[in-house]
């Protein structure tokens, strides 16, 4: 089966959204992390990084639509693997991959430079690719719901781990970090305040910042205990920043919880295999996650 659309135009820039100075992901949260994959791309011959998270059956990747899409033809998605201890293991990315056969970006998604765009910077930047073999996927489920301002949010990601450095510095571990849903009241995320397809997040620390290179795509979750039982959902991926990389207080998630996403995403739910739940409420859990202790893992 290949589930064929029309495409939107193909991105004319590549907005990077990642985690800075985030911490490696360990023990129990690799295991469950272990379907978010690196993958490149060719633009005008130099590769471009991203991330992406493998859900469901394991035959579809959700990642951003202003780093994935027009690339089914050079597209990598590298292969993960668990390395350490039992208890201390860490997500890693082997040499070995796997091709894209399709590259769907949501229909509502402009791309990041176009100048007919909404107050909402690159709002239902969403991206399903197909990929031509099967991947381990994480257990996590897509939230039907956005979350409020209150939540934490964990980020995942392979983007930089320096900013300074040339060639680029990018980790072998897959990395992590937490901060803040505002869910845009916050005065950091005037760019996306009319956005319903945009989540954003703010930083502690000006100087440090939400966002480097490479990150684009990957998973932003909730963690949320409902009768007991530790749920992680995924609330959108990766998406666009405010600022330079490591000064900036603001980012947004390209968020998968709304009408139009949840119409993108069903068209290939039973493809993807992959699964909805409302984050908060008390639904049976259906992650196989149960009384998990997660970290406060922050950005800092």
């Amino acid at each position: 089966m290949n589930l064929q659309r029309t495409s939107v135009l193909a991105c004319l820039i590549y907005a990077t959204a990642a985690i800075y100075n985030a911490r490696t992901v360990t023990g129990a949260d690799a295991k469950d992390a272990i379907g978010v994959v690196k993958y490149r791309t060719t633009v005008t011959g130099e590769y471009s990084y991203g991330s992406g998270i493998v859900l469901g059956n394991g035959k579809c990747m959700l990642t951003a639509a202003h780093v994935a899409n027009g690339h089914e033809c050079d597209m990598v998605i590298y292969k993960n693997q668990l390395s350490g201890s039992a208890g201390a293991e860490t997500v890693t990315y082997t040499d070995q991959f796997v091709g894209a056969t399709y590259v769907d970006a949501h229909p509502r998604w402009k791309n990041c430079d176009d100048p007919t765009r909404p107050e909402n910077y690159c709002a239902f930047d969403l991206a399903v690719v197909q990929l031509n073999e099967f991947l381990s996927a994480s257990p996590w489920n897509v939230s039907l719901t956005r979350g409020g301002y209150t939540d934490q949010i964990r980020l995942f990601g392979w983007g930089q781990t320096s900013n300074w450095t040339v060639p680029k510095e990018y980790p072998i571990a897959l990395q992590m970090g937490e901060i803040n849903n505002t869910n845009l009241e916050n005065d950091n995320c005037t760019p996306w305040r009319s956005g319903d397809g945009a989540i954003c997040l703010t930083s502690d620390e000006a100087s440090e910042g939400l966002n480097c290179g490479g990150d684009s795509g990957g998973p932003g979750v909730t963690l949320t205990t409902v009768d007991g039982n530790a749920r992680v959902t995924v609330m959108g991926v990766a998406s666009e920043k405010y600022g330079n990389c490591g000064n900036q207080m603001s980012g947004v998630l390209a968020a998968v919880a709304g009408s139009s996403q949840k119409n993108f995403l069903d068209y290939y739910a039973n493809f993807c295999g992959w699964h909805y739940i409302k984050y908060d409420e008390p639904d049976p859990p259906t992650v196989g996650l149960n009384q998990l202790q997660y970290p406060l893992l922050w950005v800092h």
